[in-house]
């Protein structure tokens, strides 16, 4: 993935929300936006030694367990958000466990719908964008 947020904070018209802000390709989104001086909000499940001591994180839970409210506050005030949470499976798909395949629906198609509903009123009143990523399309497994 490749960001540039000297671009973005050109244009920029307000605050950057980041999900997965603890993995793979959040830690390297909210690392590039802070240091290009681009307002961001960096959404994680927990909060960990690391992620605590940015002022910047906030920790949400589960994207699909957390309540309509709870997420649009999260995502207030938003000009953009970035969709970075998901995950992959493990092992062949004939070893995948049905209970398994739910959890990666959840993790990776209910919490972008549920971000993109979040969101819609903070990204229609700032004419915002919405970019989701699967995560494998990172590279990251």
């Amino acid at each position: 993935m490749v960001l540039n947020p000297e671009a973005g904070a050109r244009s920029a018209r307000g605050l950057v929300v980041v999900t997965g802000a603890d993995g793979f390709a959040g830690r390297a989104a909210c690392a590039r936006f802070r240091a290009a001086g681009v307002p961001f909000r960096g959404l994680v499940r927990v909060l960990s030694a690391a992620t605590a001591a940015q002022p910047d994180m906030l920790a949400v839970g589960d994207l699909a367990g957390i309540a309509d409210d709870a997420l649009a506050n999260a995502l207030r005030g938003a000009h953009a958000v970035v969709h970075l949470a998901g995950a992959v499976g493990k092992g062949p798909l004939v070893d995948v466990s049905l209970e398994e395949w739910r959890r990666l629906l959840e993790v990776n198609l209910t919490s972008a719908f549920l971000i993109a509903r979040a969101a819609h009123e903070s990204l229609k009143a700032s004419a915002g964008s919405l970019i989701s990523v699967s995560t494998s399309a990172t590279g990251a497994t």
